[in-house]
């Protein structure tokens, strides 16, 4: 058992925060070994997902991805969660949505204090599915911003159903390179 615990821990420290690592049909887990400048909150969501989506199964390579899709919990609207990408750039943090089948009126953006709430209103799909794999519904995500982060200039933008949210780097926290004398 020993040896499997350190294969895990191993498995987290290769696939950090932002990899897209890509489960097999199951939920995302996302984990980290460092502090990010930017992280999710919603604690009941990873709750859910940890209950829900085993990281790894003895079946799994028995399993086709046809079945993998049945197993998975189906979006409701107090668990549906758009996908989200975090980028890092020289000057700036680009947080990513992906929110197919909206207009830019359906979102709202606020900063609370240290963090960045997205809400997306919804509305209802009529008709059967066969089906389903993105989701119109409501939803709120909430992101953690570090201290280095320019709140008076962030910046969104809503295109082919990408939600893009510019999130500048104070002055003092963009690297700079000085020359140094040697003496």
């Amino acid at each position: 058992m020993a040896k499997l615990a350190g294969v895990f821990m191993s498995y987290w420290h290769i696939f950090p925060v932002g990899t897209g690592l890509d489960t097999g049909g199951r939920s995302r887990i996302e984990q980290t070994t460092g502090p990010l400048p930017l992280t999710s909150t919603n604690q009941h969501t990873m709750n859910m997902m940890l209950r829900t989506a085993p990281v790894w199964s003895p079946w799994d390579r028995f399993v086709t991805p046809a079945h993998r899709v049945h197993r998975r919990p189906e979006a409701s609207p107090s668990t549906f969660r758009p996908a989200a990408n975090i980028r890092r750039e020289a000057e700036a943090y680009v947080l990513t949505l992906a929110v197919p089948g909206r207009q830019k009126e359906d979102f709202r953006l606020e900063l609370d204090q240290d963090t960045l709430v997205v809400r997306g209103e919804g509305k209802d799909l009529d008709g059967t599915y066969t089906r389903r794999e993105f989701s119109l519904e409501s939803f709120e995500r909430r992101f953690r911003l570090a201290d280095n982060i320019d709140t008076g200039a962030v910046a969104a933008t809503y295109t082919d159903g990408l939600l893009r949210i510019t999130l500048p780097l104070k002055a003092e926290a963009q690297p700079q390179t000085r020359e140094i004398t040697i003496a």
